[in-house]
């Protein structure tokens, strides 16, 4: 349920979104109707995932009597092929949207002496002034592009391995390792 523990930006999802994450699964697997009716109502969207507005998620409720967040998973494997892989890699795409908007909101406007070396092989295609923007912007832009890659790269690891039945190994082997595992 954390992802980043040691970064400055770390993400937590909260029992109540992981219920709310189970909740899009019983949905898009058309299983609904094997959740309690006081259970289905408070965690499953109205709408697709990507069409469910973030803040859904974060809305606190309070499991009915008798039900917990234990129980709900536990019905989970029960009703649902794969639902431990799917639940996997749903609440891994969760964690990592969640993460790159917190990167937009912290990330500062590039300061000049980031981007004025640039200045050196620009200067005189186009007005100073211009010139001078056009560097910050695009510092900008390329900082979220290679954020954005960066966090769609841990990302998408984890899903292709469950995706295809194996597991994640992530880039923590030495060379060594990773050359011995080699066919």
């Amino acid at each position: 349920m954390t992802l980043g523990k040691t970064t400055d930006l770390p993400v937590l999802l909260t029992p109540n979104e992981l219920a709310k994450l189970i909740g899009v699964i019983y949905k898009d697997t058309e299983k609904t109707g094997c959740l309690p009716h006081a259970l289905k109502s408070l965690i499953v969207p109205t709408s697709t995932y990507y069409a469910t507005p973030a803040g859904w998620f974060d809305e606190e409720f309070s499991f009915p009597a008798g039900a917990d967040l234990v129980d709900l998973i536990l019905l989970g494997i029960k009703d649902i092929s794969d639902f431990k892989t799917y639940l996997l890699c749903l609440a891994s795409l969760h964690k990592r949207r969640k993460k790159y908007s917190m990167i937009l909101e912290a990330q500062p406007i590039p300061r000049m002496i980031q981007v004025s070396p640039r200045a050196l092989v620009e200067f005189g295609g186009m007005q100073p002034d211009a010139l001078a923007s056009w560097l910050t912007w695009r510092k900008w832009f390329y900082d979220l592009d290679n954020r954005s890659a960066q966090e769609t790269g841990y990302l998408f690891e984890p899903i292709l391995a469950a995706a295809l039945g194996g597991e994640p190994k992530g880039s923590n082997l030495n060379f060594a390792q990773k050359r011995a595992r080699m066919p």
